[in-house]
């Protein structure tokens, strides 16, 4: 994300797999003008033991904190719980005990208000720290949509 949100070049896309921000602060305090066209992709595993669930929920909050848009209201509603998380004494944030959903990728560049990047987070039933086939599929999907492959099935 770091690399993503400071690009002074136009990027199709960035994939977080399993992903957190270690030093959120790293991240621009505003994007370049090459990466608000940026879709996002967030893919965790609800059952990741390595990179807390949590972790990944809260990159996506700072990442939309910084500019990016959420491409659809669920995506926007799992960023601002995660927004409203205390941290804990493990140095994470509380989960709240909230079962989330995946989101619908919008990969045009576009969002309801008609531009800006666009974010998806996919959760992973029952994926800890690893890759599945549902979650390879779902990449190689979103990369061909990013691309611009014709063929790309949604």
């Amino acid at each position: 994300m770091r690399a993503t949100g400071g690009s002074k070049d136009a990027l199709a896309g960035c994939a977080v797999l399993s992903g957190y921000l270690p030093v959120p602060g790293k991240v621009p305090e505003t994007l370049s003008e090459a990466a608000r066209g940026t879709p996002v992709s967030f893919c965790h595993g609800d059952a990741d033991a390595v990179v807390r669930p949590t972790w990944g929920q809260d990159a996506l909050a700072h990442v939309v904190r910084r500019g990016f848009t959420p491409a659809d209201d669920l995506t926007a509603s799992v960023a601002s719980k995660a927004k409203a998380k205390v941290p804990s004494a493990e140095g994470g944030s509380s989960a709240g005990g909230t079962k989330l959903e995946s989101t619908e990728v919008k990969t045009d560049g576009s969002t309801s208000s008609g531009a800006g990047s666009s974010v998806q987070f996919k959760w992973y039933e029952g994926m800890g720290h690893s890759a599945s086939e549902e979650e390879l599929k779902d990449v190689t999907l979103f990369i061909r949509r990013v691309l611009g492959d014709p063929k790309a099935e949604a």
